[in-house]
């Protein structure tokens, strides 16, 4: 059981070296680089601005989503470490974001068409489950992540929330711009739930000019306005949930309350100040990640960690990566209380992963998992489908998958803590 934390702790040194190789050229009087560079990592927003601004896809970072750069290493790094055949490997994500269904589907994301990431669930489906295997969260101590992608920073825990992947950038842009420590890693001036935030940081002398904006009709007017002619920043970070991925389409339901999505924001930001290391670069396992196998940031393949697509963008996503607390079973969908030990997540994602692979395998003896939309829609019926007086039915399951598997790795983001 990995964390997706550890691949935002990525996102962050390749987005962040892509945004200093911009500023540097642009400094030094290249006037082909476009600014202002937008941050790829929310898939509703990056979806929206494919089919309103199709005249700026160049842009944006060419960096994919956690989710992506997840999967991508695990099938590749991973893989090779461990032994085990690239098609042999299942992901499970949980995710906040329902757009992340769609994400790992895209063929961009599939290698001889075994995708990266296999399956994406809500927290929300994800807490259906639990409730029905009545998991005593209280009985069972806690445990740590698997290493080595289990490991992250602070930097990476605030990226649930808007203005925290903006937050997770500057703080590695400003000291490999500026080569000094960054004594205090805390921008207050980017944090906050206002629609539109703008703020200047000085790197040393050059003011970096960033802006900040969830909802759509916010984003639009910042690109709008660059459309035009009247942009003023260097760099914009963009998310279509309010208040960030805390506030994602997959997530327990806060029905327009804001206090909920503080609660969650700053949750977040105090598991962040309770980390050892905050910032991303100094994560251990990410600099030995680029020791072994990477080189230094962007480098070496970019189809595994950049999405770049001359014709269009590819659908990348934000923030997926907190896995910090769930709620209480009996108030799941309501309100996050007490903290979850991840010895039961464990136990309980295996335990799940291993009846969809029996679900498979009873269908298919040559398949360890379910092969088809079809056989999952099965599981979905006959094991986790709502109950009848709720109305709608959810659906669980997004990816086909198309080959069989032996291993399964379980990625967590769940962008809210206990409050």
């Amino acid at each position: 059981v990995f964390d997706t934390d550890f691949a935002a702790d990525l996102t962050i040194m390749e987005e962040g070296s892509e945004i200093l190789n911009r500023l540097t050229r642009y400094l030094d009087g290249d006037k082909s680089v476009r600014l202002p560079i937008l941050t790829s990592c929310c898939p509703a927003w990056v979806n929206f601005f494919e089919h309103h601004f199709p005249d700026m896809l160049d842009i944006p970072s060419t960096a994919r989503s956690p989710q992506q750069m997840f999967g991508s290493i695990a099938k590749s790094y991973w893989v090779e470490k461990m032994g085990i055949p690239r098609e042999k490997l299942v992901v499970v994500s949980i995710m906040p974001c329902l757009a992340k269904k769609y994400e790992c589907d895209r063929d961009e994301f599939k290698v001889n068409g075994v995708p990266d990431v296999d399956y994406s669930i809500s927290t929300r489906e994800l807490a259906r489950l639990i409730k029905r295997a009545n998991i005593g969260f209280t009985l069972v101590l806690d445990s740590p992540f698997d290493n080595p992608m289990g490991e992250s920073t602070g930097a990476g825990v605030i990226f649930g929330t808007t203005g925290g992947v903006m937050e997770a950038a500057l703080r590695s842009v400003y000291e490999i711009y500026t080569g000094q420590p960054l004594k205090n890693v805390n921008f207050e001036q980017v944090r906050g739930l206002s629609g539109v935030r703008r703020a200047t940081i000085n790197l040393n002398g050059f003011e970096l000019k960033v802006g900040i904006a969830h909802g759509l009709g916010n984003a639009r007017h910042l690109l709008e306005d660059i459309r035009n002619g009247h942009n003023e920043y260097h760099v914009i970070e963009i998310m279509a949930c309010p208040g960030g991925c805390i506030g994602g389409g997959g997530q327990p339901l806060h029905h327009g309350n804001s206090d909920v999505l503080y609660a969650r924001a700053n949750a977040l930001y105090r598991e962040d100040a309770n980390k050892p290391l905050r910032k991303s670069h100094e994560n251990p396992y990410i600099k030995t990640l680029y020791e072994d196998y990477r080189g230094k940031p962007r480098e070496r393949s970019t189809s595994m960690i950049m999405a770049n697509i001359p014709c269009r963008m590819l659908w990348v996503t934000s923030s997926i990566l907190m896995f910090n607390s769930v709620h209480r079973p009996a108030t799941f969908a309501t309100t996050p209380t007490v903290s979850c030990p991840m010895t039961v997540m464990k136990a309980f994602m295996v335990s799940t992963l291993v009846f969809l692979i029996v679900i498979g395998a009873a269908k298919d003896p040559a398949h360890a998992y379910p092969s088809s939309i079809a056989d999952l829609a099965n599981f979905e019926h006959t094991f986790c489908k709502k109950e009848q007086n709720t109305g709608a039915k959810d659906i669980l399951y997004k990816n086909q998958v198309q080959s069989a598997g032996a291993c399964a790795i379980l990625i967590f983001n769940f962008p809210w803590i206990s409050v």
